[in-house]
């Protein structure tokens, strides 16, 4: 029954693309729709099973199903090799483990990307049981996938829409279309990782560019499909001015976007004298990116077992310093570039969390954020003042946040807005709308403030909540944010000084090199800048002939990009950071936003592109 309903609903989606009605801009919304078997790897040879995903930018959910495996027998998810779940077969040996976000009941949160990635499920032993490729080129025969991804208007003032998709049949036929609407008559062109792709006919304020393959021959209003579109970086372009740009792949909740949300709470030491100070710091960003980090701090030098909900998790080391003191960290991450993480693959939120040395407890608490809501309790008198982490977008604005317990133990926060645009801008924190600050105009200067008090006090505003450790942010009534900090971390670099300053949102992009005519091959940048100020920027080129290559950005020579036979296909990439680990890295110390990013060969451009 259903695959009768998965073919049902590619044929629904086909029907409404060849009559005009996604068109129209207004079906456009991000969304995947995919299944994909598990074929046994011989081990088992009866058994078989299935990997579905339902995904979109408010609720995903994937699901791994098997059939006729052992009865009763204990087996892990791994996605692309990290475990990512355990179940137990029934009788039968079914079994069906469900990954949700939002997470709720007994389901497992999802916060991976499995498309793309190979999907094993494995016995007590270590031993693949079953296993196959979750929406990528070399899937199984009888996979389909249904995805919509919307693409961004680059244009000013433009209300113009598009959109890309990509349709795979369980037969194997595959359709990419890029559609838009709402623009002006004329043609347009789309290019894909770089490389031209066709042109759309934009009339009436609608066109669509449609391609396909897999069937014998190509219906008219067709071009070839020559290439997998999955995850390509989609450019439509006029003439040489770049209209809307994105990546064929659906923004999906818990997988490649979510809420942000950074907490940072005290791991409380329990031993007298205290043995030094530890803390735990969760973060997650926009892109999906989930963070967890152990610091441990004045502590005797030495190894200290870190458990997390009962579990061993890894041995910090705990070394002197320069300048005086000891530290050691840890830090854990579900989708590490660089390999110097260890993977996330445990629950943070309300797991306690213990650091111990030879068999002896010396810090422990449960990771619970609900330690930060409610009013806080007396404590003894102290202050708070930081000055708030601008986003860049008003660099002449500025934010400062005071806390203050007085000799009563009664708690005030305060947050304070100057240089703004004149009107309301909402105070966020630990991703909750905790009050609206109003700036106005006073005597030529604009300022606002809002202030939150522990007891009762007519103007002020109920202080039920610690913000001590978590994200403040400060966001105009359009939803930017203006300024991003966490509390407790100390004043923003360069704030206080009348210029906003501060370390900017953390960020992550990549965007494709657009080819000059006649030029093969792919390019590509990706730009990361993480919640610390570290910045990287790494240039990929594959399928390029064998040489080196001139990198220019913001009209310099930035360094060689050296191509190289690898595995059969040639491929080459060059890496800049603001802080590099080893001579193979290049110092990031110019600017890379907004400016123009060119790859040559003796003096030929070859690729090229404004950078986001």
């Amino acid at each position: 029954m259903q695959s009768h309903v998965s073919f049902f609903r590619a044929l629904l989606f086909l029907f409404a693309f060849s009559s005009g009605l996604l068109l129209s801009g207004k079906g456009f919304a991000d969304s995947n729709t995919s299944r994909f078997p598990l074929r046994s790897t011989g081990v088992d040879a009866d058994a078989s099973g299935r990997a579905s995903a339902t995904l979109n930018e408010t609720k995903s959910v994937f699901t791994v199903t098997v059939y006729k495996l052992a009865s009763t027998t204990p087996y892990e998810v791994q996605v692309d090799g990290i475990t990512q779940g355990t179940f137990t077969t029934d009788r039968k040996g079914y079994a069906s483990v469900q990954f949700r976000a939002p997470k709720y009941g007994r389901y497992r949160l999802f916060d991976f990307e499995p498309r793309g990635k190979m999907i094993s499920v494995l016995d007590s032993s270590g031993t693949v049981m079953l296993e196959g490729m979750f929406s990528a080129p070399d899937e199984f025969p009888g996979s389909t996938v249904t995805e919509s991804a919307s693409l961004t208007n680059q244009t000013l003032g433009s209300r113009a829409k598009a959109s890309a998709s990509y349709v795979r049949t369980s037969t194997g036929v595959e359709t990419f279309s890029v559609s838009v609407s709402g623009h002006p008559a004329g043609a347009v062109s789309v290019v894909v990782n770089g490389q031209p792709a066709g042109d759309i006919n934009v009339v009436k304020g609608l066109g669509a560019l449609r391609l396909r393959r897999g069937t014998a021959t190509i219906p008219s209003g067709y071009q070839a499909l020559t290439f997998d579109p999955r995850v390509a970086t989609v450019d439509i372009l006029s003439g040489d001015v770049i209209l809307f740009t994105g990546v064929m792949q659906a923004r999906a909740f818990g997988a490649n976007v979510d809420k942000r949300l950074k907490l940072l709470l005290p791991v409380t030491a329990v031993t007298e004298p205290p043995a030094g100070t530890a803390k735990a710091k969760w973060e997650v960003t926009e892109k999906a990116r989930r963070k967890f980090s152990v610091e441990i701090e004045d502590a005797a030098e030495g190894a200290y077992v870190l458990s997390v909900g009962g579990v061993q998790r890894t041995v910090i080391q705990v070394v002197s310093v320069p300048g005086g003191g000891t530290e050691g960290s840890v830090e854990f991450s579900n989708g590490d570039d660089d390999g110097d993480e260890l993977p996330l693959v445990f629950d943070v939120l309300g797991a306690l969390i213990s650091i111990s040395q030879g068999g002896t407890v010396l810090f422990e608490s449960t990771f619970d954020p609900a330690t930060l809501s409610g009013i806080p309790t007396s404590e003894p008198q102290s202050r708070l003042e930081e000055d708030l982490a601008s986003t860049g977008v008003d660099a002449d604005a500025s934010a400062e946040a005071r806390y203050e317990v007085d000799d009563k133990g009664r708690h005030r926060f305060k947050l304070e807005v100057e240089d703004v645009a004149v009107g309301s801008y909402v105070a966020r924190i630990g991703g909750v709308n905790r009050a609206t600050i109003r700036a106005v105009d006073v005597g030529g200067a604009v300022e606002g403030e809002v202030e939150f008090r522990s007891v009762v006090e007519r103007g002020k505003v109920l202080l039920n909540f610690d913000p001590r450790g978590q994200l403040i942010e400060i966001v105009d009534s359009t939803g930017v944010v203006l300024f991003s900090h966490l509390l407790g971390s100390g004043s923003a670099p360069g704030a206080g000084s009348g210029g906003g300053g501060g370390s900017p949102l953390p960020e992550l992009w990549r965007v494709s090199l657009l080819a000059e005519a006649g030029v093969s091959g792919v390019a590509s940048i990706a730009f990361e800048r993480k919640f610390n100020g570290e910045t990287k920027l790494k240039v990929e080129a594959k399928n390029l002939a064998a040489g080196s290559y001139d990198v220019s950005i913001g009209g310099m020579i930035r360094g060689t990009l050296n191509v190289t036979v690898s595995g059969g296909e040639t491929e080459g990439e060059l890496e800049f950071e603001t802080e590099p680990d080893d001579s193979s890295e290049l110092l990031l110390n110019f600017e890379v936003a907004g400016q123009p990013a060119v790859i040559s060969l003796g003096g030929t451009v070859l690729f090229s592109r404004v950078l986001p």
